[in-house]
This record gives C-alpha cells, sequence and structure tokens, in this order.
C-alpha cells in the first residue's frame, strides 16, 4: 500500500487526506452504481469507508497491506454495499404494511415456551453480544465482514467474541429455562 497515504490518514495530515478523500471518491461511487445503491447511501457508504480506513491507519493495519489503497478502500466499500442490500433486503422482507391488521407478529400469545425462554435470554444479553449475534446469525454476515463493521483487530478476535457471546447466551437460556421448569412444577 502507499505509504504516503496511510501516513497522511494517521498523522490526521489535514491537506492530504482532502485530496485523498477526493481521489477515490467517484470509483467509490461508481461502485456503488453499479449494485443500484442510491446516491444518498452512495455518499454514506463512502464517508463510512473512509473512516474506517482512517481507523485501519491509526491502528497500523494498512502498513502490512499489500494492495494498492484504492483496491483496499474499494474491497471495503463493496463490504459496506453487501451490507446495505443486506440489511434493505431483510426491511423489505420483513415490512410490517405487508402483515394484516389482525395478524400479530412475536405475540406472547404465538410464542412457544423456548422462544418465550430464548426471546427473554437474548435481551438479558449485553448489547456488544446482542448486536454482534444478530450480525452473525440474523443478518447472516461473515466473520470478516463482522471484523470490518465492528473494527476488529482480526477474525480471530471476532471468532473469539462470538463464541463467548453464544455461550453467555446459552448460560442465561439454561437459567432461565431452570427458572420457568421451577416455576411451572
Amino acid at each position: 500500500m502507499e505509504r504516503h497515504y496511510v501516513d497522511a490518514l494517521r498523522t490526521g495530515d489535514e491537506l492530504q487526506v482532502k485530496k485523498l478523500y477526493y481521489a477515490f471518491r467517484q470509483a467509490c461511487y461508481g461502485l456503488c452504481g453499479k449494485y443500484g445503491v442510491s446516491p444518498d447511501d452512495a455518499a454514506d457508504i463512502y464517508q463510512d469507508c473512509f473512516l474506517i480506513m482512517r481507523d485501519h491507519a491509526i491502528s497500523g493495519k494498512l502498513y502490512t497491506v499489500k494492495s494498492s489503497f484504492k483496491t483496499y478502500l474499494l474491497g471495503v466499500a463493496k463490504n459496506l454495499i453487501f451490507n446495505k442490500l443486506k440489511t434493505d433486503t431483510l426491511k423489505s422482507t420483513f415490512d410490517t404494511g405487508q402483515i394484516g391488521g389482525d395478524e400479530s407478529v412475536d405475540s406472547e400469545d404465538s410464542l412457544t415456551e423456548e422462544q418465550r425462554i430464548f426471546t427473554l435470554s437474548f435481551g438479558e444479553l449485553g448489547e456488544n453480544c446482542r448486536e454482534l449475534l444478530t450480525m452473525a446469525l440474523y443478518r447472516g454476515l461473515t466473520n470478516e465482514e463482522i471484523t470490518q463493521i465492528r473494527s476488529y483487530e482480526n477474525e480471530s478476535v471476532t471468532r473469539s467474541h462470538k463464541s463467548r457471546c453464544i455461550k453467555k447466551l446459552k448460560d442465561i437460556v439454561n437459567r432461565n429455562r431452570n427458572k420457568w421448569t421451577d416455576k411451572n412444577s
């Protein structure tokens, strides 16, 4: 990777960062256009992408990258685009406007005992674990995507956090299952 770009981001050289920001903006917007991302969303994606690049420069990650700055930046942008498209797809799939007025989503009456215990247990997790497990299990993001979004050091950190969160969730579910069983005995 071009060391002078990384140095500019790391040191916060305002003039160089501004030049760098505008140098690759159109390439990112073009990539967003290929995937049908709106201009407003493309602007948001590029902002996020540039902030991620800055964070990676500050942490020193970019000094070991073998690709060019532009290639890496567009790779980050592509992951952000895919996340955006996944989120939009999920939102349109579960659009509450498509549900009839007398139908109920997650109504207490329609949940099984196991679903109630799981819902209660999931709510007891810390916010970080809930977000991480939602990204991994509900949104179906890969460890690589989660690593970039959460700005973890590497995928091993993501796997480790995910494993700990799943263990916590299992422990909470078992505790709540035991309470439920004792209460209903």
